[in-house]
């Protein structure tokens, strides 16, 4: 489990409302943006999002590739088999 510093987070209304709309969508959704605009912070509030709306914690696949924990992860097939060894098979992940 990784542990997260709680730190205050900047509210991100429209962006969590377009990830919201399609959030059950088969479409692949893709952040960009330049270093240090808020990327990770908007993905930590939508996974709070699901959280607070009743999708299990098990069904969230959560890496931040910063983290040493990672640092071996170079590669798509460890990458692969990392996430492809969490997803709960039968439903939304």
């Amino acid at each position: 489990m990784e542990v997260r510093l709680m730190v205050e987070r900047i509210s991100r209304p429209e962006y969590m409302k377009r990830l919201i709309e399609c959030k059950d969508t088969d479409v692949v959704k893709i952040i960009t943006g330049i270093r240090r605009c808020g990327k990770s912070t908007l993905l930590d509030l939508f996974e709070d999002y699901l959280l607070e709306n009743g999708v299990p914690a098990e069904n969230i696949i959560h890496m931040n590739m910063e983290s040493l924990r990672y640092r071996d992860m170079t590669e798509h097939i460890p990458f692969y088999e990392y996430v492809s060894g969490r997803i709960v098979v039968g439903t939304k992940n």
